[in-house]
């Protein structure tokens, strides 16, 4: 791997929220300090991501935190659509995604209201435990990966660590490679987050990419 892969924090790209979702953001957008003149402020609003394709529970949620500054990104309005990049702070305590946002990718104007794919998350931990669900006798061809992340940047509302539930499907990956992931294993992981399982305390991902080391 080369510096860059090793970077220990999660990262995330094009955070895509609707206009139903942004109901709160009126409501729940508050002021977590005042920054130097110039700086601008920072502020903590709650959003809702686009709906992925892996299963969802009822008990399951999209929501998440968006922590931000005012001088760097224009504070996130009522009814608009934004695409965002940053990284993952955390969030187990809450049930909730915590997310420190660093750019605006593009403005909302770019965007179609109610469009937009789920955030892509990217980073690299260590896989705690691999579910083979059809050789556990459950339906479909879904692996369950459990890897954790750790978090570079410290606040009060986010983690040391992060437990990511990333999910494959092994007719399309391949049943050999599924096979060959394992406890212990380190990796690049890369997908687009489905939301929170309440289930699992953890991230749910549906994975797209993966690099792992190998003995």
């Amino acid at each position: 791997m080369n510096q860059e892969q090793q970077r220990s924090e999660q990262r995330y790209r094009s955070l895509n929220f609707n206009n139903e979702s942004n109901k709160h953001l009126k409501e729940l957008q508050s002021l977590v300090s005042r920054g130097a003149h110039g700086n601008g402020d920072t502020a903590l609003t709650w959003a809702s991501t686009a709906e992925g394709n892996l299963p969802f529970s009822e008990e399951d949620h999209r929501d998440v935190r968006l922590h931000y500054k005012t001088g760097i990104i224009p504070r996130l309005l009522y009814g608009e659509t934004y695409s965002l990049g940053g990284c993952v702070l955390g969030g187990k305590d809450y049930e909730m995604l915590f997310l420190d946002c660093e750019q605006q990718l593009h403005g909302h104007e770019g965007l179609a209201e109610g469009h937009g794919e789920p955030p892509r998350m990217t980073g690299v931990g260590s896989v705690v435990g691999v579910f083979d669900l059809a050789k556990d006798g459950e339906d479909g061809n879904k692996v369950e990966v459990f890897v954790v992340h750790k978090v570079d940047e410290y606040t009060d509302f986010g983690d040391k660590k992060i437990l990511v539930k990333y999910v494959l499907d092994s007719l399309e990956s391949g049943s050999e490679f599924a096979g060959q992931l394992y406890k212990g294993q380190r990796g690049r992981f890369e997908g687009q987050f489905n939301g929170w399982s309440r289930q699992d305390h953890a991230m749910m991902v549906e994975l797209e990419s993966v690099t792992v080391s190998t003995p």
